[in-house]
C-alpha cells in the first residue's frame, strides 16, 4: 500500500470508537424526531425538525461500510467507496448549514419577541423558513456530485485507506474548498449567536416573566453554538495536522452532542420515559396547567368565588388550552 501525504494514522481501538460516536447517537436521533412530527405533546419549528434530519443523514453516511461489513480488510468496492465519499464530502457543507438555520431562527424569534409586532408579511416569513430548510439539503447535493464526478474521473483517488475511517476522494484543491465554505458558515453562525445574546441578555428577565418564549429551548440553541467553535478550531487543527486522528474523533461526537443538547428536553423525556406515568395516580397532582413550549397560561385569582375569574391563553404557536383543563386544575386544587 503507497502512503500518501496526509494519510491519517489511527488504529484499531480509534476506528471502533468513531464508529460508535457515529452510529449509536445518529440512530437514537431517529426515535426523537419521529416524536416532534407525530406527537401532538412535542411541537418543534419546522427548521429544528429539518436539523435533525441532517444528523440523521450525516450518522447514517458515516455508517455506509459498517452496514456493508467492510470497515476493515481489503478496500471496498469503487462504487461503494465513491459512494460514501459524495456523501461524506457534503457533510461539513450540510451540517453547518443546518446549524445556522437552527440559530437564525433562534435569533429571530428573540428579536420578534423583544420588539414591537413586526409588519412582515407572513409569506416573507415562510420563504425564509422554506430557505433554511432546504439550503442544507441543497449544498449536499452540490457537493456530493461534485464529489462523484471527481472520483469517477479519477478512480484511483478513491480509497479508504487514506482517511482510514472512511473513504474519501483525494483532491487538496476540492477538500479546501469544503472546509472554507464550512468554515465561513460557522464563523456566521457564531456571529449570529452572538447578536442573538446581545438582544436576549438585557429583556431575559422580562421575556422570562412573561413566558414569550421557550427560553430552554434557546439557551439549548446557545449552548450548541459554543461547540460549533470548537468544532471550528478542530477544522483549523486538522489543515496543519492533517494525519491526526483526533479532529475525526472529535467532531465524530457531534451527533451525541446534539442527542445530548436537544433530546434531553423535558417534553422528550415525559414521553421516552413512559414508565413516569404509570404511577401517576399515586402522586398528589401539581397545581400547575401545562402547555406546549411558547405558550402561556395567566390565571387572576383562580381560587375567587370558588371558581376561575379569568383565564388568559395565548401562543406564539397559536395553540390554545382549553378553558375545561384549566378549571379541572382549580377543582383539583380545592379538593386537596
Amino acid at each position: 500500500m503507497v502512503e500518501h501525504k496526509g494519510d491519517v494514522h489511527g488504529n484499531y481501538p480509534q476506528l471502533v470508537a468513531w464508529i460508535i460516536l457515529n452510529v449509536v447517537p445518529a440512530h437514537l436521533i431517529i426515535p426523537a424526531m419521529l416524536a416532534t412530527i407525530f406527537m401532538k405533546k412535542i411541537r418543534r419549528h419546522p427548521v429544528f425538525v429539518s436539523f435533525l434530519c441532517v444528523w440523521i443523514i450525516a450518522g447514517v453516511s458515516s455508517s455506509i461500510l459498517v452496514y456493508a461489513g467492510q470497515t476493515t480488510g481489503p478496500e471496498p468496492s469503487h462504487s461503494l467507496c465513491l459512494f460514501q465519499a459524495s456523501l461524506l464530502f457534503g457533510y461539513p457543507s450540510m451540517t453547518s448549514l443546518a446549524a445556522l438555520g437552527v440559530v437564525l431562527q433562534v435569533f429571530f424569534a428573540i428579536k420578534d419577541a423583544s420588539t414591537k409586532p413586526s409588519a412582515e408579511p407572513r409569506g416573507r416569513a415562510l420563504h425564509r423558513d422554506a430557505l433554511l430548510i432546504i439550503a442544507p439539503y441543497a449544498s449536499l447535493v452540490v457537493f456530493a456530485v461534485a464529489t462523484a464526478i471527481l472520483g469517477a474521473q479519477n478512480p484511483q483517488s478513491v480509497s479508504r485507506n487514506r482517511r482510514f475511517f472512511y473513504c474519501s476522494v483525494e483532491h487538496d484543491t476540492f477538500t479546501n474548498i469544503l472546509a472554507l465554505f464550512a468554515a465561513c458558515v460557522l464563523v456566521v453562525t457564531i456571529v449570529v449567536e452572538v447578536w442573538a445574546v446581545c438582544l436576549l441578555y438585557p429583556r431575559w428577565t422580562l421575556l422570562k416573566g412573561e413566558a414569550l418564549l421557550d427560553l430552554g429551548m434557546i439557551a439549548r440553541v446557545l449552548v450548541f453554538g459554543l461547540y460549533i467553535t470548537l468544532c471550528l478550531s478542530l477544522s483549523i487543527i486538522s489543515v496543519f495536522s492533517p494525519t491526526s486522528p483526533v479532529p475525526d474523533l472529535a467532531i465524530a461526537t457531534a451527533s451525541g452532542i446534539v442527542v445530548l443538547i436537544f433530546g434531553t428536553s423535558k417534553d422528550l423525556l415525559d414521553i421516552c420515559c413512559f414508565w413516569r406515568r404509570m404511577d401517576f395516580g399515586k402522586r398528589k397532582p401539581e397545581i400547575s396547567a401545562r402547555v406546549a413550549p411558547g405558550t402561556f397560561v395567566s390565571l387572576n385569582n383562580p381560587m375567587k368565588d370558588g371558581g376561575l375569574s379569568e383565564a388568559w391563553v395565548a401562543g406564539s404557536d397559536s395553540s390554545t388550552v382549553k378553558l375545561a383543563e384549566v378549571i379541572d386544575v382549580v377543582r383539583t386544587h380545592k379538593e386537596i
